[in-house]
């Protein structure tokens, strides 16, 4: 099953055209002691509940506006802004603060002719900003994430459903943790997903859906 995404526009700008690419439906996905459940609305995803050994330690619905998403999960309030587009929707920053709006750190995105993550720059977490590249080849992705080079090889497997945050398996420590949020991947913001899943990881499913890449797992 798949939802729609939302488009969110500001008035008075000239948007851009950009595809869109269903994210199918999940309902709770899980790693290791954290496993978090979403609830969806008219517009989308619309709540989050995070739990870490079965104990709830975060609950938080999503709010969406003309060229806005905001939400905030496990303490760290997400001020998303978006391009102003027609077809699909994608991020291009994230403010990340606490409760009280202080920052913590700051991200700015670029995409390439197909829509896909190109570059993005991390500001907060260094003392420099921090910039991290994306260039597909083949079946190969080479994730340059702040100045460190991460190769990610593809399988022939399909990323169905485009549920499994593939850019994750690189293990990048930037990207992983800041740049493609794990919380803030269903909601399809991130540009085009990655269409195969990455090399050497389990793969197993339910029905006609994706239960488990790897470390993750899925339900819808």
């Amino acid at each position: 099953m798949f939802f729609v995404s939302v488009m969110l526009v500001s008035c008075g700008e000239e948007s851009i055209e950009v595809p869109y690419v269903p994210v199918a439906k999940v309902s709770s996905y899980e790693k290791d002691s954290v496993r978090t459940l979403m609830g969806y609305g008219d517009k989308g995803l619309s709540t989050y509940d995070v739990f870490i050994n079965d104990a709830k330690v975060s609950s938080s619905a999503v709010s969406y506006s003309a060229g806005k998403i905001y939400c905030m999960i496990d303490g760290i309030a997400y001020d998303i802004n978006l391009h102003n587009t027609r077809g699909g929707i994608r991020v291009e920053t994230v403010h990340a603060a606490t409760p009280e709006g202080a920052r913590l750190f700051n991200v700015e995105y670029w995409y390439d002719a197909e829509g896909r993550l190109e570059m993005a720059r991390v500001d907060g977490v260094a003392t420099i900003p921090v910039y991290c590249h994306y260039k597909y080849e083949n079946n190969t992705i080479i994730v340059d994430d702040f100045g460190t080079d991460y190769i990610l090889n593809l399988s022939s497997e399909k990323n169905i459903g485009y549920v499994c945050n593939v850019l994750d398996f690189s293990n990048a420590p930037i990207t992983s943790t800041y740049v493609i949020n794990p919380n803030l991947y269903f909601l399809n913001i991130y540009g085009v997903p990655v269409e195969y899943l990455p090399v050497g990881q389990t793969v197993e499913f339910s029905g006609s859906n994706l239960s488990r890449v790897g470390k993750y797992y899925y339900k819808y």
